[in-house]
């Protein structure tokens, strides 16, 4: 991808871009970051006619043209701040959180991941409609203050699919519901032995949707986002698109992507990342110290875990439709 600014007036700023096919195109971009224009040479002008692939080249060449003019050439009168800069502002203040102040903000959270835990009781209620082994994605909107710390976050709303397989959305309280939240952290159920690991899961869920964006730029993330997971989930749609053949499957913890590892190990080391990527078994040599990290990480024992860590090692996310919609038979 390449752009260049090629004109401003007091309404906007036009950019030329070529995108990764060497298509060229000229988008006026407004100061608050809206689409005024879009022209290309490469695809037809009719969106109708477009194939899903020439669609996600229009759409990652508006994002680029943004991008340029807020980064790139630090234009002082674009009003947008990239999303790419306000994740990674969030994910810095998450890292710098006192331990009360994370629990503060993302206790409740913390406990709707449990949820599948026997004593757990999720802040949130599944809708009816949705079995216990339904996907359901939980999303926290996280809102910054003036001098970029965090002014409030949301309740927790859920995303899930009805027996139509549409895509449904439960929204709860939320402090501004005028404003676009600074990040939303996007997670399913899991099993997070600690809350100090789900601040971790926190930041790693960050930092997938942060490669989302480069890719949503049609730009490669720099090497501390080539990691595979779950980001943001409707870009992870188009992942799973095989008409849209650009991407692979990022959001995918056990895919094999050239350049790109899971960095996450749910508290568990390599055993951990071996769990989630499906991949233990009676013929991998794991540590004694190992082992006891992952069935009892906390030495106590306590009721319960041992079979919820192997339901959790035992399952897997499987994707049903291309769109979006998962089933989870475990909790990983």
């Amino acid at each position: 991808m390449n752009a260049e600014i090629i004109d401003e007036d007091d309404q906007g700023i036009g950019v030329r871009v070529v995108d990764n096919k060497g298509v060229k195109h000229t988008i006026a971009i407004g100061f608050s970051g809206e689409v005024q224009g879009h022209s290309q040479e490469g695809y037809p002008d009719d969106s109708n006619h477009r194939t899903p692939e020439e669609h996600e080249m229009i759409h990652q060449a508006e994002n680029y043209a943004k991008f340029y003019i807020s980064n790139k050439n630090n234009h002082g009168k674009f009003r947008m701040k990239p999303q790419i800069n306000r994740l990674e502002r969030v994910k810095q203040i998450i890292s710098n959180l006192s331990d009360t102040e994370f629990e503060a903000y993302f206790g409740d959270l913390y406990k709707q991941v449990l949820g599948k835990h026997p004593d757990i009781e999720p802040p949130v209620e599944r809708p009816p409609e949705v079995g216990l082994h339904d996907f359901v994605l939980f999303v926290v909107d996280v809102y910054l203050d003036d001098e970029e710390n965090i002014e409030a976050v949301s309740d927790i709303h859920l995303v899930y699919y009805d027996d139509e397989k549409n895509q449904q959305e439960l929204r709860n309280d939320d402090p501004f519901e005028d404003r676009t939240p600074d990040a939303s952290v996007q997670l399913v159920a899991d099993f997070i032995p600690s809350l100090d690991v789900f601040r971790e899961y926190v930041i790693y869920n960050l930092r997938c949707q942060i490669r989302d964006c480069y890719h949503e730029m049609g730009l490669e993330p720099p090497e501390e986002y080539r990691v595979l997971g779950r980001g943001d989930h409707e870009i992870a749609k188009r992942y799973r698109n095989d008409d849209i053949p650009q991407y692979d499957h990022y959001h995918d913890e056990s895919a094999e992507v050239p350049g790109y590892e899971l960095d996450f190990d749910y508290g568990f080391g390599d055993l951990g990342k071996a769990s989630a990527k499906s991949l233990v078994d009676d013929d991998t040599d794991y540590s004694d110290a190992d082992i006891q990290a992952l069935f009892d990480p906390t030495g106590a024992s306590g009721g319960g875990l041992l079979d919820t860590v192997r339901n959790a090692i035992g399952g897997e996310r499987t994707s049903n439709s291309e769109s979006g919609e998962e089933t989870e038979t475990g909790s990983k």
